[in-house]
């Protein structure tokens, strides 16, 4: 098999985007994995390999990978105007504005969410009106900007809003905080950075639950398929969940790490007899085409690097002495491939999460479903309310672990997953994943 260049180039490429820049070639490698290759399927795959290559050279010419998203380095903010603006005596303009995405000094376009207010120059904004303002952070959270430019929102954007408000007032048994998570989890946006549910997670190591990735879209379609196969069957029942996955991806604004996931099963769903490998290189190469602006955010670099150290140790998972710590291996798993990534961005990491996003999962899949359920029910949406406080419980109750930038300690995480990958290579040979 390929997986593993494919896996490294994948690695490379969304970490040192800048070194990879085969466009002025790419029409010469393919004909000559053509011309080297007789196999269709080796042939097949040395295209995507080269494709890869091709996406991370375009992608790089125009996008960094993100810095980390401190204040401090925020030049500019982009996103929707969600209030009537009030204008102060001295000619500045106050309103609060719905952040989609966000730049940084070096030129970064990086996705984000939450509510700010804007301290800017007076410019007739209305409410719903897509807004770009420039300037920097204040203190008290508000954005004192230099310029701001406004445009009425797009057809697109205003279905969605309107989409997004229709699904929350279907939940008005939930309270204030249960709809914070659930638009958080949902619609990956309306939270403030200081809600206590995001900030207990950052310091318990389990933020990356609450981080809208393909984790949720999972949730999402064990709901949709499970009932359905019994009725139509498997198959069916997943041809059926498309739609409704889609509608998942778009509510998010195709979120990178989401959209992602979502071409992943996409490409799974049409090409079953596909590889995992092949699958995360389509939707790399088509996240590229459609989205090459989110290509080499963080989200989207720590979705692809967590996906493909999954994958790397997904035999593991399989061998009945270690089925039933799954979750954990695949959070191993993740970590030993994103962790430099972690390192490099921001000097530390943490590897408490790797135990303790178990539960949080657990508690997080059940309220996402009992959401499910209320959306379709609305009278039972006060049921959601329930693991939402088993959550706060849980999370008050962990420790807090300090992140180190200990590489012995990630070294040793990585030694005990290869000793275990080595011992599942040595009882089943055939089933090699690396041959």
């Amino acid at each position: 098999m390929l997986y593993v260049p494919l896996a490294a180039v994948i690695y490379l490429a969304l970490l040192f985007p800048r070194f990879f820049s085969p466009s002025f070639c790419f029409p010469a490698l393919v004909l000559a994995f053509f011309l080297i290759f007789e196999n269709e399927r080796l042939r097949f795959r040395a295209i995507l390999f080269a494709a890869v290559l091709f996406a991370a050279g375009e992608g790089a010419e125009l996008h960094h990978v993100s810095l980390p998203l401190e204040t401090g380095t925020i030049t500019g903010i982009t996103g929707s105007s969600s209030s009537e603006p009030s204008v102060k005596e001295d000619g500045m303009q106050f309103f609060y504005l719905e952040l989609s995405s966000i730049k940084t000094g070096h030129g970064v376009h990086a996705s984000a969410s939450g509510t700010v207010g804007v301290l800017g120059p007076y410019n007739p904004v209305g409410t719903g009106d897509f807004v770009r303002a420039e300037g920097c952070f204040a203190e008290d959270g508000f954005f004192l900007a230099s310029h701001v430019w406004s445009g009425r929102r797009s057809a697109a954007e205003r279905i969605r809003k309107e989409a997004r408000f229709f699904l929350s007032s279907r939940l008005a048994g939930l309270d204030e905080d249960g709809m914070e998570l659930f638009r958080l989890l949902f619609f990956g946006s309306g939270y403030d950075p200081s809600y206590h549910i995001v900030e207990n997670g950052r310091n318990k190591g389990v933020s990356h639950v609450f981080a809208l990735s393909g984790m949720h879209l999972s949730i999402l379609s064990t709901f949709v398929v499970y009932p359905l196969s019994f009725l139509l069957g498997r198959r069916r029942a997943r041809l059926l969940s498309v739609p409704v996955l889609f509608l998942f991806t778009w509510l998010s604004s195709f979120r990178a790490s989401l959209f992602r996931a979502f071409c992943f099963r996409l490409v799974l769903l049409l090409f079953p007899n596909a590889d995992p490998d092949e699958a995360v290189c389509l939707s790399f190469v088509i996240l590229a085409l459609l989205f090459p602006g989110t290509l080499f955010t963080a989200s989207s670099v720590y979705s692809f690097l967590s996906l493909s150290g999954m994958f790397f140790f997904s035999r593991l998972e399989r061998q009945p002495f270690l089925r039933l710590l799954k979750p954990v291996l695949q959070g191993a798993g993740a970590l030993s491939f994103s962790v430099p990534y972690s390192l490099m961005l921001f000097g530390s990491f943490s590897i408490a999460g790797l135990v303790f996003s178990c539960p949080v999962t657990f508690l997080v899949t059940v309220f996402m479903g009992l959401c499910m359920l209320s959306l379709l029910v609305p009278p039972l949406s006060f049921l959601a309310g329930c693991p939402y406080e088993a959550l706060v419980f849980v999370l008050e109750r962990i420790p807090s672990p300090a992140p180190t930038d200990d590489v012995g300690l990630y070294a040793a995480l990585v030694l005990v997953l290869s000793y275990l990958l080595l011992a599942v290579h040595v009882a089943k040979p055939e089933r090699n994943p690396l041959s």
